[in-house]
């Protein structure tokens, strides 16, 4: 009776984990360029925008914050973002 318990008691303990790790919500990406020193707008401040990221995973919200690094690419400028 004591290892049924148990057994039972630890799959709810992963349940709980797993569904916590696989929750959905809206996350903020914060994204700094900065101008290269070789290009057309060197000297220029950096651009710092933030965008939301909305019904993803941390996981998936991560990478497509990630995605987000190379939008002035053509414009010569790096970014970097991170997940706030």
């Amino acid at each position: 009776m004591k290892k049924q318990i148990f057994t039972v008691l630890s799959i709810v303990a992963i349940a709980a984990t797993v569904s916590s790790c696989m929750k959905v919500k809206d996350y903020k990406c914060e994204c700094t360029y900065v101008a290269s020193t070789l290009g057309p707008n060197a000297g220029k401040p950096n651009r710092v925008e933030t965008e939301m990221v909305k019904g993803r995973t941390h996981e998936m919200a991560d990478v497509e914050c990630g995605f987000l690094e190379s939008k002035y690419n053509t414009e010569f400028y790096s970014g970097t973002c991170l997940l706030k």
